[in-house]
């Protein structure tokens, strides 16, 4: 399922700050009592159930899920891998079934990790592209195959599914347009980021093989999110003066 809020989505996400400011935190027995114990939302998926899952932090800028249901408000903190510290959560999953994001190693690393919403309490290591210190994944799509992961390293853009682990995103022309990847369609098929080439940042459309660039005029943009169906991108473009 997407998560898509239909006709009414200021509605719905000012429903989910009122209830933050009236959730008990699970495990602790606090109590958020204002929107700065809730440090801040990032995503939102919705799961097979119809049930809203919200992606956030709470106090420490530690990541946790927000589970709303019709009986209550439950909160689950995201731990780091086993040895490692400071995890951030960057993105959950639309059917809210994956949560990707990174850790400190004790190698003062950054490590990409994904959480399984059945079974947080064990985040995986997704490993690092080839010759890269540290690797930070963007977003997750739900695909019949499992979770396909988007992100970018210091080496490039990268693409991590169940089958091949953590590879470089090197389509056709990718190594001239230098791409970062943004978002992915609920299907795990269309990726959207931006492309560096001659000092210009331009907004990109892709697959796991492909890419377009979707505006050559002069200037600096990027794609920034993408449709559950992929059929709609947003983002922006920057258009140099030429008065």
């Amino acid at each position: 399922m997407s998560n898509s809020l239909g006709h009414s989505p200021v509605r719905l996400l000012i429903g989910c700050f009122t209830l933050l400011c009236f959730a008990a935190f699970s495990g602790r027995g606090q109590t958020v009592v204002s929107m700065q114990d809730a440090r801040h939302l990032t995503s939102l998926g919705i799961d097979e159930s119809g049930a809203l899952v919200i992606l956030g932090d709470i106090e420490n800028y530690e990541p946790a899920l927000f589970e709303l249901s019709g009986t209550g408000f439950k909160v689950t903190r995201l731990p780091a891998l086993s040895g490692g510290e400071f995890p951030e959560a960057y993105r959950i999953s639309r059917d809210a079934r994956y949560v990707v994001g990174s850790c400190q190693t004790p190698e003062f690393q950054d490590a990409a990790m994904l959480w399984l919403r059945s079974d947080v309490a064990v985040p995986m290591h997704l490993g690092t592209l080839d010759g890269s210190s540290s690797t930070y994944p963007q977003d997750v799509a739900s695909t019949p195959s499992g979770p396909l992961i988007i992100g970018n390293s210091i080496r490039g853009a990268f693409i991590w599914t169940q089958a091949d682990g953590m590879r470089p995103w090197i389509p056709s022309d990718a190594h001239q347009l230098h791409p970062y990847l943004e978002r992915v369609s609920e299907d795990g098929k269309l990726f959207v980021g931006e492309g560096f080439i001659n000092g210009q940042i331009l907004p990109i459309l892709g697959t796991e093989s492909n890419l377009m660039v979707l505006d050559f005029r002069k200037g600096f943009g990027g794609a920034l999110s993408i449709s559950p169906n992929g059929f709609h991108i947003c983002g922006f473009i920057n258009l140099q003066s030429t008065v």
